[in-house]
């Protein structure tokens, strides 16, 4: 029997200065500064039974046959930080604004505890600055750069002991793994945001883009060490990565009479993180080349001959004895549709969005064919091997001579193989398990592609004549509906948000009603 017990406490106090002040009539100016204290706590309690219960099913830790085993932590961390901004406009078509920050953090160590990061924008309304063709509703620029650092766990820079087995009934230590160093800096993310808005045709359409980039560098990671210094690992700063990416955004209402309104928002974005450095100079860590995409799929795949064909070998393919690249588990792109009619006092809105590209593992899938619930086992083949027949063949090539070598992403650097049809009978069972049973993720690899309809809603806003005699100043209903219908290729399940390649719960779709009363 084991009791746990876990609080935490987080106390933040704020003081802050405001002023504004409007000077030379077109500017005005607004001015921040405060400071800030934050305490994070964390206290833990676990104790538990030894040698089982004194009591059969009384479940007390005062039933504990032999001497009960305890242990108790207490983590805290104290910041201290102080802020300033600075906003200048000018006659609301021109807007600076700077901010700065200093935070001062007990879990890293002199001089490293202290840390200043600042950041800066800026906006600009051309269309109130120039003169443009009645068409062009607004022309609008923006732009920001900002620095960001955070701090890292409690202790990340103390090495301390841990609670270790008792000896002859006396409590130990144990020395950690991995040794602390003081010399830590924070994590910091240099970001750069650039973007432009354009609205047309008394801004009945309008385009929106953005392009961002974070750099992160001075990331905490753990480098292995010789186990001959007493360790297994330490901490530096070290590894850069870069994510980047676009965002355009299309608006606009097609149709605009007094009884008649549709109104539609598309959007398009596509994010990339590739790493750029790592720390000891490594030039691949985990298939992953410094200027190449983090977000790599790695698992065992099968033998192929140059024209696509698995390989065999008595009848049974035969996976690559390591593990390789196999596409990137994020998307291409991503989309996002959605559009909305009214007509007088009647609503419809529905919302399309997809991810297209990117490759996943169906384990679910997998899991099928191995407790022959899979559809596609329902065949003459299981009946004869049941009655130990060999009459499955899978088809392929059969490697007859030469060899093949591969890198560690699993690219071919050298081929001399020679093949010949795969012609060998099988028994269907003993192949199902070879093949989906055997830990070799290529046999149930996916695009990750998909396409839903996310929301439709139905509404109705009861006009003033009906109401206006009940204590209500509006009242309107709704019929909506989520996650209605799917497009993809995967097959017994959904890949949204299925991220941990195992096995997938099913999706929600669910229809509700709305009231709303106003009063």
């Amino acid at each position: 029997y084991s009791l746990n017990k876990n609080n935490t406490l987080r106390v933040v106090t704020d003081a802050l200065l405001t002023y504004t002040k409007t000077f030379l009539e077109d500017f005005a100016l607004t001015a921040n500064g405060g400071g800030s204290v934050r305490l994070d706590q964390a206290n833990g309690l676990a104790s538990n039974t030894v040698g089982g219960l004194a009591v059969p099913e009384w479940y007390n830790l005062a039933n504990s046959r032999d001497p009960l085993k305890s242990s108790n932590s207490l983590t805290e961390k104290l910041v201290y930080s102080t802020y300033g901004s600075v906003d200048l406009s000018y006659k609301r078509m021109a807007t600076l604004s700077v901010t700065g920050r200093n935070d001062w953090s007990s879990a890293l160590a002199a001089p490293y505890n202290t840390y200043f990061y600042p950041s800066a924008s800026l906006s600009l309304i051309a269309s109130e600055m120039v003169k443009l063709p009645e068409v062009i509703s607004l022309v609008k620029f923006r732009g920001a750069l900002a620095v960001a650092k955070t701090d890292v766990s409690p202790y990340s820079t103390l090495t301390n002991y841990s609670v270790g087995s008792r000896w002859a009934g006396n409590p130990s230590l144990s020395a950690p793994g991995t040794v602390l160093l003081p010399g830590l800096k924070p994590n910091k993310n240099n970001s750069q945001e650039y973007g432009a808005e354009v609205r047309v045709l008394k801004n009945r359409l309008g385009v929106d883009f953005t392009y961002f980039n974070y750099d992160l560098v001075d990331n905490v990671v753990s480098v292995p060490l010789s186990i001959a210094s007493g360790f297994t690992s330490t901490q530096t700063n070290g590894d850069k990565y870069r994510r980047r990416g676009i965002e355009v955004v299309l608006s606009g209402d097609p149709i605009k009479t007094g009884d008649f309104n549709w109104n539609i928002i598309a959007n398009y974005s596509r994010l990339r993180r590739t790493v750029e450095e790592y720390s000891n100079g490594d030039l691949i860590r985990g298939g992953v080349k410094p200027g190449e995409r983090t977000d790599v799929f790695r698992g065992y795949d099968w033998q192929k001959s140059p024209d696509g064909e698995i390989v065999h070998a008595s009848g049974i393919p035969q996976y690559i004895n390591q593990v390789v690249n196999m596409g990137f588990t994020g998307p291409d792109w991503e989309l996002g549709i959605t559009n909305s009619f009214r007509y007088k006092d009647f609503g419809l809105s529905f919302a399309v969005d997809g991810r297209i590209g990117g490759v996943m593992f169906n384990g679910l899938e997998a899991k099928m064919y191995e407790g022959g619930m899979h559809r596609a086992t329902a065949n003459t083949f299981r009946d004869d091997s049941y009655l130990g027949k060999k009459t499955y063949n899978d088809g392929g090539v059969t490697q007859t001579g030469g060899s093949v070598t591969y890198d560690l992403q699993g690219n071919i650097t050298s081929d001399t193989r020679t093949f010949a049809p795969n012609t060998t009978l099988v028994n269907y069972v003993d192949w199902v398990f070879a093949t989906y049973a055997n830990g070799v993720q290529g046999a149930n690899m996916y695009d990750r592609t998909f396409v839903k309809l996310r929301e439709i809603v139905f509404s109705y806003q009861m006009p003033n004549s009906i109401i206006k005699r009940t204590p209500f100043k509006g009242v309107s209903v709704s019929v909506v509906g989520r996650n209605l219908a799917l497009w993809s290729k995967v097959p017994f399940m959904d890949p949204d948000g299925y991220s941990d390649f195992s096995l997938a719960e099913p999706t929600t779709r669910n229809i509700g009603f709305n009231l709303n009363l106003k009063f």
